[in-house]
């Protein structure tokens, strides 16, 4: 596992995690007319935000690897 690769995977997959996170919960507000912080700190918004979070950095650790191979 390169190091660098998963340094700069994880800064751009916590933070685009955190901006889907604050869209998600924004649209659900929006839509279910409930508060926007209700919404974010619920119990499936920590886990939609720990999920996502997760995913992202999966996929940008796999796109920064690929083109550190070409």
């Amino acid at each position: 596992m390169d190091m660098e690769v998963l340094k700069k995977a994880l800064l751009k997959g916590i933070g685009s995690g955190v901006l889907t996170w604050l869209f998600y919960s924004l649209i659900t507000s929006l839509l279910d007319k409930k508060p926007f912080g209700e919404v974010m700190f619920s119990t499936f918004g920590i886990i939609f935000l720990i999920v996502v979070s997760i995913a992202e950095i999966v996929v940008y650790y796999l796109q920064e690897k690929k083109k550190g191979t070409k």
